[in-house]
């Protein structure tokens, strides 16, 4: 997960049916900083994702002790990395026609953080469904 030991680069991989090997959680530290926003942007995808089922959560803990968290839906917030489509909350940000000659990409997510969650102390991430 750290970029400094990737030359650069970073990406979480969460378990699936298709991937059981892959992570069920990844936890940030950010006490040491001063972030905070109005807005939390997910750069994401599913593989073999379908349906409109609960895939993830997001838990944001603010340094006041407020907690928010947020479910991933499919089909909602994410959805299926070939041939990508919009949907209420998933914009295609990125998209490329991969070997097979089939349409791939990445979507981007926007979720309102609540006023009152103030400066970041710790965000999660968490596979929850089935995808």
């Amino acid at each position: 997960m750290d970029p400094a030991k990737n030359e650069g680069r970073s990406i979480l991989v969460f378990r699936s049916p298709k991937d059981p090997g892959g992570m069920t959680r990844a936890e940030f530290d950010l006490s040491n900083g001063q972030i905070s926003g109005k807005w939390l942007y997910l750069l994401h995808t599913t593989t073999w994702g379908q349906g409109n089922s609960q895939v993830g959560k997001i838990s944001l803990y603010g340094k006041n002790g407020v907690l928010k968290s947020l479910e991933l839906q499919s089909g909602r917030d994410v959805s299926d990395w070939w041939n990508p489509q919009r949907h209420s909350n998933a914009f295609p940000a990125a998209f490329w026609q991969n070997v097979s000659g089939g349409n791939v990409g990445v979507y981007v997510s926007k979720f309102r953080l609540p006023d009152n969650l103030g400066e970041i102390r710790k965000i999660s991430f968490e596979a929850t469904g089935a995808v």
